[in-house]
């Protein structure tokens, strides 16, 4: 097998020979102009082969994205929403990590994430509204770049 040098899995699925791909599952399509390829790694040995945990790795893809309107965008957002809850437990406390350097453009998106959510553990069992609010955690790492330092 090829050394593997890429953090996504439907990359590493496809430097594998056909003989190789045994205990994973890939599932393809579009939605929007994006590509969306859902890898499911089944087997401790496909997890080894593909030097990744057993799970689902989703990849989105939109090329177009710089140049697209904010309609669309507000789509593609949506698209992005449904995958994430499918990986999500139905119940349960969600801890949410941003990774990645807040003041460098292409590795802010971990952080700038974060900012966004409605964090609500510290509200677990109040009643504050007539929707049952779901328990969320966030913590984003702070770098020795983020203080100057």
């Amino acid at each position: 097998m090829r050394s593997l040098f890429t953090d996504l899995a439907m990359e590493a699925y496809g430097a594998l020979a056909q003989a190789e791909r045994g205990g994973i599952e890939t599932e393809e399509s579009e939605s929007g102009g994006a590509s969306i390829t859902k890898v499911r790694i089944l087997s401790d040995e496909a997890a080894k082969k593909m030097k990744r945990g057993k799970g689902v790795y989703i990849t989105i893809a939109q090329p177009e994205l710089p140049r697209m309107e904010a309609e669309e965008r507000k789509a593609l957002s949506k698209q992005l929403a449904k995958c994430l809850s499918e990986l999500l437990p139905k119940a349960g406390c969600v801890l949410t990590v941003g990774l990645g350097n807040r003041r460098m453009t292409a590795d802010a998106l971990g952080s700038r994430v974060c900012e966004k959510l409605l964090v609500t553990r510290h509200l677990a069992g109040m009643n504050l509204t007539k929707a049952p609010l779901r328990e969320v955690c966030s913590i984003t790492p702070r770098s020795a770049w983020a203080d100057g330092a």
